[in-house]
């Protein structure tokens, strides 16, 4: 009973996102509407949130059709979960380097934060996967 009541107080039912165009021209996703366009949370953030949703409703700039704007929110997601994934391999192959500095007296603050950092590169990763791969998505254009 503790166990499921934890998962479902964890598990957010329908994440809205927003597709929005910078000043630059390109897309940012955003998890609320930035008061300035310029204005995102961090991609990383993002990314770990979509492995607790069930599914994910994206508002997307009028001026754009649904087909565009699934194919730039797949490219957007594509392009973080690759660098995580990328960053993840990194981080864990430096992550045994680390293991001989427990010698040293103090805390070992490099191999905590390579944990850390491949702990959170798997999470992104795994949301990144799960957004592109699981979870039903909704398209709808931004003033409905």
């Amino acid at each position: 009973m503790k166990i499921k009541l934890f998962k479902t107080f964890f598990v957010m039912k329908t994440m809205r996102i927003y597709l929005i165009k910078t000043k630059a021209g390109k897309y940012l996703l955003t998890a609320e509407y930035p008061q300035s366009p310029g204005s995102s949370p961090k991609a990383e953030s993002l990314l770990k949130t979509f492995s607790k949703a069930t599914e994910i409703t994206v508002v997307y700039p009028p001026e754009l059709s649904e087909s565009e704007a699934r194919e730039i929110f797949r490219e957007l997601i594509l392009t973080q979960t690759n660098k995580h994934r990328r960053w993840l391999l990194i981080d864990g192959a430096l992550l045994p380097f680390s293991i001989p500095l427990t010698l040293i007296p103090g805390p070992n603050l490099v191999l905590f934060y390579l944990a850390w950092r491949t702990y959170s590169h798997y999470q992104s990763q795994k949301g990144g996967r799960n957004a592109l791969n699981g979870l039903p998505l909704q398209f709808v254009p931004a003033g409905n």
